[in-house]
């Protein structure tokens, strides 16, 4: 299915095209392609990473350590990586400080 919407801002019209292929819903906004599901992907594997480092970061240089079940996962800050890593390095710290 596709949909084209046009939407005034100040003005200025921009035409936006939604794309829906199964689950996957693809905007274009002025010639930029926002693909939901990819979001999706970057904002989960940036969360398998906190996870995966608050656990590391609390039981770091901890014998026999059981970690606590970890805080709801953040939202990727502007300078830092959106993906595995940049969670990983976050949810370390943050496991680290809360021992």
């Amino acid at each position: 299915m596709i949909a084209v919407i046009s939407l005034m801002i100040g003005i200025y019209t921009t035409a936006v095209i939604s794309l829906m292929i199964g689950n996957d819903t693809t905007y274009v906004v002025k010639g930029v392609c926002i693909n939901t599901k990819l979001e999706k992907e970057m904002l989960s594997s940036y969360c398998d990473g906190f996870e995966d480092g608050f656990e590391d970061g609390y039981c770091y240089q901890v014998l026999r350590c059981i970690p606590p079940i970890p805080p709801t996962c953040p939202i990727a800050g502007i300078n830092e990586e959106n993906n595995y890593k940049g969670g990983y390095k976050r949810g370390f710290v943050r496991g680290r400080k809360s021992r």
